[in-house]
């Protein structure tokens, strides 16, 4: 049993799993000539956009635009045709060297239009009246349709009768005079919940009932039914005998329904402590633990790394070093950084010449200025 559990422990282990590939721990991978490096790298220069015009950037310098086709003719007749200077050229040429003439039809015209339009003239005739003044008579029809609607609108016209006979107005002797205010006295009468009760609250205190009524016979009968009071009313004391056997039966019942009873055989354990560190539960969950644990697992490991050291001749641990230093980019830039303050830039050179000749021509500031010395001169 033990060979076997150990066994079945080293298939579960995965230190033991892991142990043969220990020797590949620390040694690196050169992977510059494999197939998908390969690929890679070819696809960069494929894809490499500066690798693509590199050609036609270095032979851009060495063509020129030929000012006869038929395209750029064309561009500058349009030009020239969309030009708003050259729209107005002769405008501004001769706009302060005309004189017109004042009697031609048109302008004439135009005066005459100018004075049907003028809202000036047309008031004028208006301000010269108001300076005069004007009267209407007192008999002109709208004047008067005027005054009459404003006397019928009136609110002060239409209550002015009622004003003046508001004063003089002489009631009756008697209210009898009024039947409208006798009816409603009457109605207000009816309407009285007062009035109503009259009756019955003068007369509510003097009602007798004789006692040997039937009916109030029979409602002291039914209160005596519905009484708590009567239904709870002991008769007499009932005694019992302790050794009844009823009385036995229902005090043995009693007992055991009760929960003091039940609960007294255990009151004997209330304080007392539980020791289960050498339970099987407990023992299955410390080992359960030390199986599971990484501490434990890696501490046999630990103490045998100092035995061991890693051998610096080997080819693997050589490429490893090789391939390091070739990725590194500290050692990549070294030669730059050492030599980036000593370079002077020489200006004579054709790539100098042809890098300037390239910026001028995709400068945006001096084609500008070309375009406007061209509107300027043309």
């Amino acid at each position: 049993d033990v060979i076997q559990a150990k066994k079945a422990y080293e298939l579960q282990s995965d230190y033991v799993y892991k142990a043969d590939m220990e020797w590949i721990r620390g040694c690196g991978w050169i992977a510059m000539d494999s197939v998908d490096h390969v690929k890679v790298k070819k696809a960069q220069e494929i894809l490499n956009e500066r690798k693509y015009k590199k050609d036609a950037t270095e032979s851009f310098a060495k063509f020129t635009h030929v000012t006869d086709r038929p395209e750029i003719v064309l561009a500058k007749i349009n030009a020239a045709n969309l030009s708003d200077l050259k729209y107005k050229e002769s405008f501004n040429l001769e706009k302060g060297h005309y004189i017109g003439s004042q009697d031609t039809p048109q302008l004439a015209h135009s005066r005459e239009h100018a004075k049907n339009i003028s809202e000036k003239l047309y008031k004028s005739l208006w301000d010269d009246t108001k300076a005069t003044g004007y009267q209407l008579s007192a008999d002109y029809l709208p004047l008067v349709g005027a005054k009459h609607t404003k006397n019928i609108v009136s609110d002060i016209k239409y209550k002015d009768a009622y004003e003046k006979a508001k004063g003089h107005y002489m009631a009756g002797k008697d209210i009898s005079d009024f039947p409208s205010v006798v009816r409603s006295l009457a109605v207000e009468k009816m309407k009285s919940l007062m009035t109503y009760r009259k009756d019955y609250e003068d007369s509510k205190t003097k009602i007798h009932i004789p006692f040997d009524m039937l009916s109030h016979v029979m409602a002291k009968k039914c209160q005596q039914i519905l009484s708590e009071v009567e239904y709870r009313t002991r008769l007499h004391q009932w005694t019992c005998l302790p050794d009844q056997h009823d009385v036995i039966h229902a005090r043995k019942a009693n007992e055991i329904l009760s929960d003091v009873f039940y609960k007294e055989d255990l009151t004997w354990l209330k304080g007392v402590g539980c020791y289960a560190w050498d339970t099987p539960e407990i023992l299955r969950a410390k080992k359960s633990y030390d199986l599971q644990s990484d501490l434990s697992y890696r501490a046999a490991a630990k103490q045998e790394f100092k035995n061991f050291s890693v051998v610096t001749d080997t080819p693997v641990y050589v490429t490893a070093v090789t391939g390091h230093l070739i990725a590194s980019d500290l050692n990549y830039k070294e030669l730059y950084n050492k030599s980036k303050d000593k370079y002077t830039t020489v200006l004579d050179t054709l790539d100098y010449a042809r890098t300037q000749a390239q910026k001028a021509i995709s400068s945006n500031r001096l084609y500008t200025e070309a375009w406007e010395k061209v509107k300027a001169t043309s």
